[in-house]
């Protein structure tokens, strides 16, 4: 598993060290991970209990609930896959082919979180 998160933020930080994203491609690749991570802890809870992950009524409630998941995940993230053995990890694969992987998993994920949701308010 360690291996594939690894593969998985290389791949995002090589994406992001292109352009004016250069400066920040760990941070970012990092908080993508982290994202990816709170799309499948969604899924699940919508699947067993159905609703989402915030609580509150105005914004600022909102913003402060998804900040208690997302800021733990992505401390533990960045603490595990540190800067240094990202920037010096060594890739043997093949690029292309794995990209085209990430856009499926991402594809498919979105899918499945929006029939999981469709399926819980009986609109499937």
């Amino acid at each position: 598993m360690k291996r594939t998160i690894n593969k998985l933020i290389y791949l995002l930080f090589r994406h992001y060290y292109g352009g004016g994203t250069k400066p920040i491609a760990y941070e970012s690749s990092i908080a993508s991970c982290t994202f990816l991570i709170l799309i499948h802890v969604l899924q699940i809870k919508v699947l067993i209990w159905g609703g989402g992950t915030t609580s509150g009524d105005n914004r600022l409630l909102r913003f402060l609930s998804i900040s208690l998941y997302f800021i733990p995940v992505y401390l533990l993230l960045s603490w595990f896959f540190r800067r240094k053995d990202i920037i010096e990890y060594k890739y043997s694969g093949n690029l292309r082919k794995d990209y085209l992987l990430l856009v499926l998993y991402l594809l498919a994920t979105f899918s499945i979180l929006t029939l999981i949701i469709l399926f819980k308010n009986n609109k499937l």
